[in-house]
């Protein structure tokens, strides 16, 4: 067939679209070229199919490197994230120390400020009970000047 035998995809032993096409088809297309006449006055002949099949190969290989680029990025990228996430998890850890010793020292300096406030609280509790009895003594003394 013309695909097969003008040096295009079956012959080569490359595959490529021979692969996909039977052999009846390859036998429908007969041979594929081109022929004309160049700016310089010379005759010129292309393989058509040759020029298909370098086409399709270029495309392949793009896309390989595409995909290959592709791929690198993506591994790269699933690093960054997994390094970042144990980043977070770190700065969560650290967050929750510290949230603790803020609570921690917040609770001590809740009972160092009781034990100092203690002293004096005990000296307003004395005063206030001091005044309690001197007001006691006055109401007894006012009811028994308002009995008499």
């Amino acid at each position: 067939g013309a695909l097969g035998s003008a040096g295009g995809f079956g012959s080569d032993g490359l595959g490529g679209f021979h692969d996909v096409m039977t052999r009846e088809e390859d036998r429908q297309f007969g041979d594929v070229f081109s022929a004309g006449v160049r700016g310089d006055g010379k005759q010129y002949t292309t393989d058509i199919s040759q020029d298909v099949h370098l086409n399709l190969s270029g495309l392949k290989n793009q896309f390989d490197a595409v995909s290959s680029v592709d791929r690198q990025i993506a591994g790269q990228l699933r690093k960054e994230v997994d390094d970042l996430h144990k980043d977070m998890k770190m700065l969560q850890s650290e967050i929750q120390q510290e949230t603790q010793l803020q609570k921690k020292m917040t609770q001590e300096m809740d009972q160092h400020e009781a034990h100092d406030k203690r002293p004096s609280l005990n000296a307003q509790l004395l005063e206030t009970k001091g005044r309690l009895a001197s007001l006691r003594d006055e109401r007894k003394t006012l009811n028994a000047v308002g009995a008499s």
